[in-house]
Order: C-alpha cells, then sequence, then structure tokens
C-alpha cells in the first residue's frame, strides 16, 4: 500500500498535467481547423466523463475538463454519422466538403506533429541541452593514457583548444588516431600539462577512458543552431518511433518493451526528477508516437475516418451509414482490446 500512495505521489500527478497537454494540443487542432471551415464546435472536453469545471464561450462552445485522462475530444456539430438532423446546415461538419472534413480530422495529428519542434527549440535555445562535462571517471587498464590521466580528471585543452564537453573531447580523440596531443587538464583544482597518447582502434583515435555520468551541464544554443539540433533530433526520433511501431504491426518486436499507462506515468514522473528540459522532451517524443498512432487506418481512431473519406473519393460516393458503423464498432473493439492488454501488462509489471 506504500509503495502505491508513493506512485502516486511521485508520478500521477506530472501524468495528469502531461496527458492533458498532449490532448489540448490534439483537439486544438480538430477546433481550430473546425472553426477556420465554419463549423459549429459544441464542446471541446479534456478527458472523458462527467464535467468537473467548464464554461461557455461567446461562440456556444462548452470548453470542460473531465476526471477520466486518457483522452479527450472536440464535438462538432453534425459530425456523428447518425445524425442527419444537422446535415442540412451551412455549420454542420457532415455538411462541408470531403477535403474539409479531411482536414479537420488530419488537423489532431499534424499539431502533435508540430508541437514536438515548437518544444526542442524552446529547450535548446531557453534551457539548454544536457551535455556531459570532459570529465573522466572510469579508465581502462589497457588505455594509452592509463599512467596519465586519473579518475575525476576534467580536460580543459587539447592542443590549446578548449574541450566544452565529453562528446567534442570524443571527436578529438576519435580524428587522431595514434598522436600525441598536448593536454591541459584540472586535477584536484590544479591545472596541470599532459601529453596524450591516443591508442588506434577499427582506423580510428581510441582513448579508452569514460565520462562521469553525474558532471552534466546545459548548454544554450543559438537561434540557428536550436533549429539545427530540432530537425537532427526530430527526424531521428520520428524514424526511430515508426520503425519501432512498424515492428509492432508485423509482429517483430516483444510485447514487453510495449508499455501503457503506468509505464508512461513512471517514465514522466523519472524526467520530471530530472529536470523541466527532460521533462518537456519526453513529452515531445510522446507527442509524436500519439501523431502516429492516430494516422494508423483503423477506424475510431484519425487514420480510419481519412482511410474512409479516401474510399469515398475514389468511389465517389459516401459508404452507408450501416457500413461505416461497423467499421467504427469493430475498430473501437479493437482499441479497447489493446488498451486492456496494455493496463494489464502495466499491473503485472508494477506488481512484481
Amino acid at each position: 500500500m506504500l509503495e502505491i500512495i508513493q506512485f502516486i505521489k511521485d508520478y500521477i500527478l506530472g501524468f495528469f498535467i502531461l496527458i492533458s497537454i498532449l490532448v489540448f494540443v490534439h483537439e486544438l487542432g480538430h477546433y481550430l481547423f473546425a472553426k477556420l471551415f465554419k463549423v459549429h464546435v459544441e464542446s471541446f472536453s479534456i478527458g472523458f466523463g462527467p464535467e468537473i469545471i467548464g464554461w461557455t464561450d461567446k461562440s456556444g462552445t462548452r470548453w470542460k475538463i473531465s476526471p477520466i485522462p486518457f483522452g479527450g475530444y472536440v464535438k462538432m456539430k453534425g459530425e456523428m454519422i447518425t445524425d442527419n438532423s444537422n446535415l442540412d446546415t451551412e455549420d454542420s461538419f457532415q455538411n462541408k466538403k470531403l477535403w474539409q472534413k479531411a482536414l479537420i480530422v488530419f488537423a489532431g495529428p499534424l499539431f502533435n506533429l508540430i508541437f514536438p519542434i515548437i518544444v526542442l527549440v524552446f529547450i535548446a535555445f531557453f534551457i539548454g541541452i544536457p551535455t556531459l562535462t570532459p570529465k573522466i571517471d572510469t579508465i581502462l587498464p589497457s588505455s594509452s593514457v592509463v599512467q596519465t590521466l586519473q579518475k575525476g580528471d576534467i580536460i580543459l585543452e587539447i592542443n590549446n583548444t578548449p574541450v566544452k564537453s565529453f562528446s567534442e573531447l570524443q571527436n578529438i580523440i576519435m580524428n587522431n588516431p595514434n598522436a600525441s596531443l598536448n593536454a591541459k587538464i584540472s586535477r584536484d583544482n590544479k591545472d596541470l600539462s599532459v601529453r596524450i597518447q591516443v591508442a588506434e582502434k577499427n582506423n580510428k583515435g581510441f582513448l579508452g577512458v569514460s565520462a562521469d555520468q553525474s558532471a552534466v551541464i546545459y548548454e544554450k544554443y543559438s537561434s540557428l543552431d536550436s533549429l539545427k539540433y530540432t530537425y537532427y533530433t526530430y527526424t531521428k526520433v520520428f524514424s526511430m518511433i515508426v520503425g519501432g511501431l512498424s515492428k509492432l504491426v508485423t509482429g517483430n518486436i516483444s510485447s514487453d518493451d510495449i508499455g501503457g499507462p503506468l509505464k508512461i506515468a513512471q517514465m514522466s514522473g523519472d524526467t520530471l526528477k530530472q529536470g523541466l528540459g527532460a521533462w518537456l522532451f519526453f513529452i515531445a517524443m510522446l507527442s509524436i508516437n500519439l501523431a502516429v498512432i492516430n494516422l494508423f487506418p483503423i477506424p475510431a481512431l484519425d487514420g480510419g475516418h481519412l482511410l474512409i473519406y479516401l474510399i469515398q473519393a475514389i468511389i465517389r460516393r459516401p459508404l452507408s451509414l450501416k457500413i461505416q458503423n461497423l467499421l467504427m464498432q469493430i475498430g473501437f473493439a479493437c482499441l479497447m482490446l489493446l488498451m486492456l492488454f496494455v493496463v494489464i501488462k502495466d499491473i503485472i509489471s508494477f506488481i512484481k
């Protein structure tokens, strides 16, 4: 019982905030594009279930917060495929052109894809990227510098070039195999000059030392470097996520690698303890995940709706309400089974 209380204290609050941010961003995309095409939005909800708190704006949209945090929704006039009463009104969703409806649906995942770009730029420019300093932790017994460097040494310069991070040190070493380099180090708060003999491994320089993982600095980037960092990080993470989800679909990934609400909550709490930058980075990565998953061509997801619109565009007529309802029911059932499976795995892992 104490473990559960501690878990709630350490992880649940951060998880609720995280999910609320992601849901708000996603639903805001639907909302803004609905307003762009003059569709009346009846309600905008963060969470499911009965309303806890809410207000109605001048346009008649009810903004509310509900207790079940695993999602949210934007309810538009005439949105439900069984709702025939509002089809003829100009501000009805069903009365809009097919491409307009598709854009409204696509806007949710689109905003989840754009949001991480803003977050990554913000982190790089205002908070800084966590970077390991060139402080030495362990030295291999076979290292070429075992007699020269000691644990705790900080590399300040190599050949009169300042070294700000361990990654910079690695780049210098890799580009100088079998070289003898002049180094300025700090040891016990004293600056010393030493000679570093670089070894060679796989045609690259090799030193045989590791960084002190606790020696971290936050390096703020310029505007241009922030954009470069964002582009590199975004494309790398996006490809990893798409690759991982592809393996999940094809069955080439273990079910042990699938995380549900409890695992996400735990990771959210852990990153929050590491600082605001780490927590925001985690949110950005989850936002990309949410966008990609939502674009899966599964009825009840945004991708499922887009698939139906694509079919209707090809056959040049709407699918019957009976077929649309059947597809939605099948998709919803699949999602519920997957959610149940993930939650059960989460609970079992937490109990262990």
